[in-house]
């Protein structure tokens, strides 16, 4: 009888470690996005449709949003509706409405909220052969610099002025992608529009072949090109670098650079386990870790390298408030896959709990770290002590700012290059719907995270060495080398000047802009 009965307790045990480990890498919240028909592309929306959906877009960003007063106020918001209303003149397709909507996208100081980039007719455009600018680009006040040219038959240098594409001002291009950006601060919102220039191109109107009108080293001149695929523009431009990497630079200092918190974490444990294994091995004294293109993503990703950067675990952050709806409670219910959403999460898991608890439209506050920095139970063989240096710039941002913030307050690293482009008072964990006529998708916080060593204003992680991003490399080498940064400012012309045109220097280990 008793055999019979354990039995059946291991069969239990068994299937419930079974289901675990299935739904191991399964539990994330899913977007509930409408399929959008092929005739929806094409389909011209009237101007009462379009309207309606901005209301729509306003009210549940004013609905869901943790704080929105904070992020527009009520006559910058007044003078937005009023403009899109204006605007809406003749009937438009989504990518016309998308490109109406999203030009006010800079007026929400709040980088995960926005309307988002019609993706079936931008995935359908790079699947099916559409060219993009076969170069990328820098904005200098309001015009477009050629940062790289990215294909052979290009007879574009570096650096050259575009005056303008496809007979638009470049001055007008630039100002729309801009626009189009969110973000806390104009620089951030700068620097993810140069990385966006291409997509933005093309929500634009702007098509292949590609006039340009150019003024360089070669005087002015006119040139045309038939443009390059869009995954040829991103493995061959400079910010299209793996999401993390090692390198030595010399005998005693190492380069990680960690650009994106993406890909799966096993894949990611493992890189750490044999990078640190070389890094002891190879007697590093100086990591240089290099977060100046990371904009965030999985946040486990920066936990498990924490990991191996101190014998503590530093607590991140210090508050977490949450705006409760019914949406949130649905989205929330979306974490395990269809057909095992009757498993009670909220049981087991407290934040779950507060939010089917909490009232549609009220907040909770919750505290996920510890209040000090805590020994790790099980502390990593190949853990580096030695000097830490972390390089950051306006693209810095999201899980990537709670990474670093604590390796900031607890004076574990030096800081080298800009201020984060994320506060360390930011909104966040977006959450996304659908327009309900056009079916365009727009995203919004409905969390705040104050982070450890945030103040009573939203300024960024603040670099013990300032430094232009394209010479932070350069900073830190010269600090890992001992020479004199005592003025906390780097001068480019006094530390480096040996630097060639596009400021990398010219050693082992250069550096160039991602």
């Amino acid at each position: 009888m008793w055999r019979v009965i354990g039995l059946g307790l291991l069969a239990i045990v068994g299937a419930a470690a079974a289901l675990g480990v299935y739904l191991s890498d399964k539990i994330y919240l899913r977007d509930n996005h409408a399929e959008v028909s092929a005739g929806m592309l094409e389909q011209a929306f009237t101007p009462a449709e379009i309207e309606a959906d901005i209301e729509y877009m306003i009210a549940k960003f004013r609905e869901t949003h943790v704080n929105f007063d904070a992020i527009i106020d009520a006559e910058t918001l007044q003078r937005m509706r009023s403009e899109m209303s204006n605007a809406l003149d003749a009937p438009k397709t989504r990518i016309e409405a998308y490109r109406l909507i999203s030009r006010h996208n800079h007026r929400l100081q709040d980088g995960h909220t926005m309307i988002s980039r019609p993706a079936e007719e931008w995935r359908g455009y790079r699947n099916h052969g559409g060219m993009v600018i076969p170069f990328s680009v820098r904005f200098s006040g309001a015009g477009l610099i050629v940062d790289q040219a990215l294909a052979d038959d290009l007879p574009l240098e570096n650096g050259a002025h575009i005056e303008s594409i496809n007979g638009v001002a470049a001055a007008d291009l630039a100002a729309w992608s801009a626009e189009a950006q969110s973000g806390e601060g104009e620089a951030l919102r700068l620097a993810y529009a140069e990385r966006s220039f291409p997509a933005d191109l093309w929500a634009y109107g702007i098509r292949a072949p590609f006039i340009l009108d150019v003024t360089g080293d070669a005087g002015s001149r006119r040139i045309e090109h038939g443009g390059i695929g869009y995954a040829d523009h991103r493995a061959r431009a400079r910010t299209s670098a793996d999401a993390y990497s090692y390198r030595a630079l010399d005998a005693t200092t190492g380069l990680l650079s960690f650009n994106r918190m993406s890909g799966p974490l096993s894949g990611f444990k493992a890189f750490l386990k044999n990078t640190f294994r070389e890094i002891k091995a190879g007697g590093v004294q100086t990591l240089i870790l290099d977060l100046r293109d990371n904009g965030g993503g999985d946040s486990r990703l920066g936990d498990a390298l924490h990991a191996y950067l101190s014998d503590l675990d530093y607590p991140a952050v210090k508050r977490v408030d949450v705006k409760v709806t019914e949406d949130i409670k649905k989205f929330y219910r979306t974490l395990l896959p269809p057909g095992f959403r009757w498993i009670p999460l909220h049981r087991f898991v407290p934040v779950l709990h507060l939010i089917e608890q909490t009232p549609p439209g009220q907040s909770f506050e919750f505290y996920p770290d510890a209040a000090s920095p805590q020994p790790w139970p099980r502390p990593k063989a190949d853990q580096f002590g030695g000097k830490l240096i972390v390089l950051t710039s306006q693209r810095t941002y999201s899980s990537a700012v709670i990474f670093a913030a604590p390796l900031k307050h607890f004076g574990r690293a030096v800081f080298v290059g800009e201020e984060t482009g994320e506060p360390l008072i930011f909104f966040g964990e977006n959450y996304t719907f659908d327009l309900p006529n056009t079916k365009l998708q727009a995203q919004v916080s409905h969390k705040a995270f104050t982070l450890v060593g945030a103040g009573d204003e939203r300024t960024g992680i603040i670099p013990d060495i300032a430094a232009p991003a394209q010479h932070a490399l350069s900073a830190a080498m010269a600090l890992a080398e001992g020479k004199d940064t005592s003025s906390r400012t780097v001068s480019d012309t006094q530390l480096f000047p040996a630097q060639n045109s596009d400021g990398a220097v010219d050693a082992a280990g250069a550096e160039s802009r991602k």
